[in-house]
């Protein structure tokens, strides 16, 4: 089957669009090869630069199907992200709140201790957070 697909990447190599157009569609489906859907857009896309109607329509598709998808990872990112940053929050006030049921045996109002503790979370919340986007940045892109 290797030398198959060698004699078809030669044959495509040289120019021959039918091959180019069914080389790009093996890559694409996986069939005989590894399915790799970079390769099938560039052998589509060598096909259809020499006129092929086919691997032109299907490089289309390709091009669009890749669109949608890119755009649905992204919609994901930022909907993890943003689950982040409000599971963060929480954590902060519930902190707060911790801190200022046990400051209550000290005499001083909660009335005081909690916007305190709120204050004193937010000041670190908030570069903790522009730090969670950077390392979300690097874990999801």
């Amino acid at each position: 089957m290797d030398d198959e697909i060698a004699a078809l990447s030669h044959k495509a190599e040289q120019g021959d669009a039918d091959v180019q157009l069914r080389l790009g569609s093996l890559y694409f489906s996986g069939k005989c090869v590894e399915r790799d859907p970079g390769k099938a857009e560039k052998w589509w896309r060598r096909a259809a630069a020499q006129g092929s109607a086919e691997a032109a329509q299907r490089l289309e598709s390709f091009r669009t199907s890749h669109a949608e998808s890119d755009n649905d990872h992204e919609k994901a990112y930022r909907i993890v992200r943003y689950a982040a940053v409000f599971v963060f929050i929480a954590i902060f006030i519930a902190i707060s709140v911790y801190l200022t049921l046990l400051e209550a045996d000290s005499g001083v109002s909660w009335l005081v201790w909690v916007p305190v503790n709120l204050i004193a979370n937010l000041v670190l919340l908030i570069p903790m957070a522009f730090v969670n986007n950077k390392i979300f940045d690097r874990l999801l892109k």
